[in-house]
C-alpha cells in the first residue's frame, strides 16, 4: 500500500485526471460492443450475413472512395501523373487507356 498522510492512502490524494478515466470507460465501452457485434453477426443466418456483408463492404469501399478523391483533390496523388508521364517518356509505360496528352483516363 502507497504511503500514509493523516490515515489516507498517497494514491488517494493523487487526482487520477478525468480525461484518463473517461478514456479507460470509453475503451472498456467499446470493447464489450465489438464483442455484442462480433456474436450477433456469428449468429445471423447465411442470408443475412451476405447482405451484412454486402453493405459492410459496399461502406468500406464508399469511405475509400472518398480518401482517395480528398487525396486527389489535395495534390497528394500528383506524384502519379509524373511518375507516369515519365514512364511514357522513356519508353517503360505498356499501353493503357490513360491519354497522357491530356490527363485524362
Amino acid at each position: 500500500m502507497g504511503s500514509r498522510v493523516s490515515g489516507i492512502a498517497w494514491s488517494a490524494l493523487t487526482p487520477v485526471p478525468p480525461t484518463a478515466t473517461l478514456a479507460h470507460m470509453s475503451r472498456e465501452r467499446t470493447a464489450g460492443r465489438l464483442t455484442e457485434l462480433e456474436t450477433a453477426v456469428e449468429q445471423l443466418s447465411e442470408p443475412d450475413y451476405d447482405k451484412f456483408r454486402r453493405w459492410f463492404l459496399e461502406r468500406d469501399w464508399q469511405a475509400w472512395d472518398r480518401e482517395i478523391e480528398a487525396d486527389s483533390a489535395s495534390g497528394k496523388l500528383d506524384f502519379l501523373v509524373r511518375e507516369t508521364k515519365d514512364a511514357k517518356r522513356t519508353g517503360r509505360l505498356r499501353s493503357g487507356t490513360c491519354n497522357l496528352q491530356t490527363d485524362t483516363w
